[in-house]
């Protein structure tokens, strides 16, 4: 019966064209159209009460398979199998309750009910589900002796140019080849093909209908030009003109291109607009990377690390420039200079320079100090006198503030150079002071330059002509 079974699901899914949806069958008192007898394996059950011969309704006592699940369906159902009182039989079962049966079905042709087949059960008769009645009336129809009563009928038409040469073909199918006079063409049956519309070329459509039967698709000539224009380009085949070449206007030139190869030009090249580029640029052989974007910092140039590689740094530049004298008079801290560097001036390789010339003075004994700081960073440097002494100064005073390969690190170079003459002297002196500290200055912020001056005598002195410089080294 398990044969059987299989069978029935190769004759619904296969050889009735290939596609059956739908196959409409006459089974005489059994099945129709939409109803096959249901299988579950091992099933067996008995009767809750006795059943007489004409019966057409029957109580189970368990009514669900061995995992646990309700009867639901149509079923071919034995009745005392292998004893005198053997019976097949076909019902509709829910749970535990028979309906509908069909009682004494004939043992060799399974669609008609018999009536010397239908005999009585006690209860607690056995039950099972078989195979038994379809697959013996599949069997008859195999075996030629029984035929399908009614035509096949197929929901969708199973036939095309590559359906195999033992399909069965609807009739519609049929008709209009012999209206057509031959067969559908493919690569390798020699038949009628269709010309494929613009649209079907450029989706790549390969075949259509034409009176319900598919047909190969091929090219039109009027698919293809040579001469592009706004009318006609759309959904054509590019050609070559007399000359060999392609019209230049097949290529729409406000799109974006991307090459994988060099592009070789042999000409003068124009480029009227920006060119964008994430590599080196390539120079008379010289490969350039530039920076991935623009300066911090105003006024700066492009320098090169003899390796091609190019950063910004700032240019050398006047920043302030003051010629307006301080006077430090007395004992209290008197700022001669101040000014504001705005942020990211000095950068990493920078140097401001703040120069300083010192007027004319008068020393009777004592120091005069110079203190300078940049944002929160000091220095300072002094020159000092024997009491009672007399000596009239001048000099220059040159304040550097080096970046030391980083925006907060800095070295900041100090440097006093005077020349006096007077009463400890018979001839003009010059004395040299200097020093240097590191700092920790953030440059990407503003930070004040201040210069202070600071007399311990009392007596005077002033700055004039001071200059601050942006330095780029």
């Amino acid at each position: 019966m398990h044969t059987m079974k299989k069978l029935s699901s190769l004759i619904l899914s296969g050889i009735f064209g290939g596609v059956v949806v739908g196959v409409m069958l006459y089974m005489p008192s059994i099945v129709n159209a939409s109803t096959e007898p249901l299988i579950v394996a091992g099933y067996q059950d008995s009767l809750a009460s006795k059943v007489a011969s004409t019966d057409t309704s029957m109580t189970l006592v368990r009514g669900t398979d061995s995992q646990g699940r309700n009867l639901s369906g149509y079923y071919g159902i034995t009745l005392d199998e292998g004893t005198a009182s053997q019976e097949f039989v076909v019902c509709t079962a829910n749970g535990t309750a028979l309906t509908g049966c069909t009682r004494g079905l004939d043992i060799i042709t399974a669609t008609t009910s018999v009536s010397t087949n239908q005999t009585s059960h006690s209860r607690g008769a056995t039950v099972k589900i078989t195979n038994y009645p379809f697959d013996g009336w599949l069997a008859n129809i195999f075996a030629g002796k029984d035929m399908l009563p009614t035509p096949l009928l197929y929901t969708s038409h199973p036939c095309n140019v590559s359906s195999s040469a033992y399909t069965i073909c609807d009739k519609n199918y049929i008709d209009n080849q012999v209206a057509a006079g031959g067969v559908p063409g493919s690569n390798s049956v020699a038949g009628i093909f269709l010309l494929a519309t613009k649209l079907q070329s450029a989706s790549s459509t390969d075949t259509a209908l034409y009176n319900s039967v598919s047909y190969k698709l091929v090219l039109a000539a009027s698919t293809a030009t040579d001469t592009p224009n706004t009318n006609t380009r759309a959904s054509v085949i590019p050609m070559t003109k007399l000359d060999g070449y392609l019209d230049q206007s097949w290529l729409n030139y406000g799109l974006n291109y991307t090459w994988s190869g060099k592009v070789v030009h042999n000409a003068t090249t124009t480029i009227a607009a920006s060119s964008t580029t994430g590599n080196p640029l390539t120079l008379n052989t010289v490969p350039y990377a530039f920076p991935g974007s623009n300066p911090t910092a105003s006024s700066s140039a492009l320098e090169n690390d003899a390796n091609g590689n190019l950063s910004w740094l700032p240019i050398s530049k006047l920043l302030d420039a003051s010629t307006t004298p301080t006077d430090v008079a007395g004992t209290a801290s008197t700022t001669m200079y101040n000014f504001l560097v705005p942020a990211n001036t000095l950068g990493k390789n920078g140097i401001i320079w703040v120069h300083m010339t010192l007027a004319p003075n008068l020393v009777t004994g004592g120091t005069e100090e110079l203190e300078l700081a940049y944002g929160n960073a000091t220095t300072s440097i002094a020159q000092s006198q024997s009491t009672g002494s007399s000596v009239s100064t001048q000099g220059t005073l040159d304040f550097y503030i080096m970046a030391n390969g980083a925006t907060n690190s800095q070295r900041i170079i100090t440097q006093l150079l005077t020349m006096g003459n007077g009463a400890i002297t018979t001839s003009p002196k010059s004395n040299n002071f200097s020093n240097s500290v590191s700092a920790s200055v953030d440059s990407t912020q503003a930070q004040m330059i201040l210069i202070r001056g600071i007399r311990s005598d009392g007596t005077t002195f002033n700055p004039y002509n001071v200059q601050t410089l942006l330095l780029n080294r």
